[in-house]
């Protein structure tokens, strides 16, 4: 005979009061409250465990009435989206296949989130973090319910995530963990390493502190041993990793964001006032985007919108500036003017 354990995991109430008020409305999930609401998630369990549960035996788990049995069995038949139902005996039974999905109360919209987030990061594609969320989702899209898979297939052709140009990469992807354990170990590393600058790749050491990801791209951040200072490297580039041995103090002060700069991405480089006027559609344009965290908008008389931020003068920047060729005013600085 089935035994309840006291220590399951229950489903969370608040999900459970969502799938009677879709069956039932507001006026039954009201009435679903208090003890009455802990006996229903214990018989919800019950029956989720795979085996059938008739009245008689509800009534002597639950310790509760045969008319508070048949209540509860009432709430199952008006919500819908409970994968349970009545065999022939009069016994309730999950449907097969179905039985952990009340374990996880996600929506379809958010398995759809998930899907779209492994989608924007392309640029790990083939890496070891690539694969484990590929299974993450593949497990959490497994206990859905069949009406949860149909809206969930629903969004997805509705939607879709465009990716950055690809980089020609020096090697296959270094495995994420790899780095990400050299980073939580504070273990120094060896690596190779080539310059958008150098025909031929370096060797030194790195004390590795952060990686950053973001559309197209991945950065490590740390001290190189060679240049005895802090530097990005990007991860694309990095041809050889692997530990020397040697451990090193973390650095707590570091802080990424000052390396990162809005949608002009990471970046090494004395920081500069940029003043630049908009004008025509442009303005327009630019008014509906934050570029960058330092950012200053203001209209004009004349409807052109001047902008002022701090960023150093990095490619990104350039080549977002020539964007607005004929419609955009570099104010300064002049090396800006001079590049553009």
């Amino acid at each position: 005979m089935l035994e309840l354990n006291e220590k399951a995991e229950y489903p969370c109430r608040a999900y459970v009061l969502v799938l009677i008020y879709a069956g039932g409305g507001a006026s039954m999930a009201s009435s679903v409250r208090g003890e009455s609401l802990e006996r229903l998630v214990r018989l919800i369990m019950l029956i989720n465990s795979g085996k059938p549960i008739s009245a008689s035996e509800a009534q002597r788990q639950l310790k509760c009435s045969r008319a508070s049995v048949y209540r509860y069995f009432k709430t199952f038949e008006a919500a819908e989206e409970l994968p349970f139902f009545k065999d022939r005996a009069g016994r309730w039974r999950v449907t097969p296949g179905s039985q952990f999905a009340l374990r996880l109360g996600l929506t379809a919209e958010e398995i759809l989130s998930l899907v779209l987030a492994r989608q924007a990061m392309g640029q790990l594609a083939g890496s070891d973090i690539d694969d484990a969320l590929t299974n993450v989702i593949r497990k959490l899209e497994s206990v859905l319910l069949p009406k949860q898979k149909e809206k969930q297939h629903s969004l997805n052709r509705l939607t879709s995530v465009g990716q950055p140009e690809s980089r020609k990469r020096d090697q296959p992807h270094l495995e994420v963990m790899q780095i990400i354990g050299a980073i939580n170990e504070h273990r120094r590393i060896r690596l190779t390493y080539r310059k958008l600058s150098q025909s031929k790749p370096e060797s030194y050491e790195f004390d590795p502190w952060h990686l950053h990801v973001q559309p197209g791209a991945m950065y490590l951040f740390g001290y190189s041993h060679k240049s005895r200072a802090a530097r990005m490297l990007s991860v694309e580039r990095i041809t050889v990793f692997e530990p020397t041995g040697a451990a090193f103090q973390p650095n707590d002060s570091f802080d990424p964001s000052e390396w990162l700069h809005g949608a002009f991405g990471p970046w090494e480089g004395e920081l500069e006032t940029v003043k630049l006027r908009f004008s025509g559609v442009a303005a327009g344009v630019v008014a509906e985007k934050k570029m960058h965290p330092s950012q200053v908008l203001q209209v004009q008389p004349d409807s052109s919108l001047l902008m002022t931020l701090r960023v150093p003068l990095s490619p990104a920047v350039l080549r977002w500036v020539r964007g607005f060729s004929g419609e955009v005013e570099i104010l300064e600085p002049e090396k800006l003017r001079t590049a553009v």
